[in-house]
């Protein structure tokens, strides 16, 4: 069935909808239903499914993030809660006395 450039009925596009609804559809199906539920004449028994599409249409026309997006984002994000210089103190290293007191006491074990 060539869908391009075809005026659907209602019946018809119940069909493409069940087909859609069980994953059967190809692309070009779903292209149709598309371009079918972004036009102005939708029957008002079909409101929930134009609904259901007009959010997919709007969601595919989301732009990509800019080419500095990350910078801004990095930018904006407060420097009190993530401090440049962030050290993580190190205990002190033990010295020769230490070291020797420790060798000992595993020893006496």
């Amino acid at each position: 069935m060539n869908l391009r450039n075809t005026i659907m009925n209602s019946e018809e596009i119940k069909h493409l909808l069940q087909k859609y609804f069980d994953g059967d559809t190809t692309l070009e199906e779903e292209i149709s239903l598309k371009n079918f539920f972004s036009g102005g004449d939708i029957p008002e028994e079909l409101n929930v499914e134009k609904e259901i599409f007009k959010y997919f249409i709007l969601s595919a026309e989301i732009p990509a993030p800019s080419a500095d997006f990350e910078e801004k984002i990095f930018s904006a994000i407060s420097i009190e809660f993530f401090p440049l210089n962030l050290t993580i103190p190190m205990p002190p290293s033990p010295n020769g006395v230490e070291i020797a007191a420790m060798v000992s006491s595993v020893n006496m074990f």
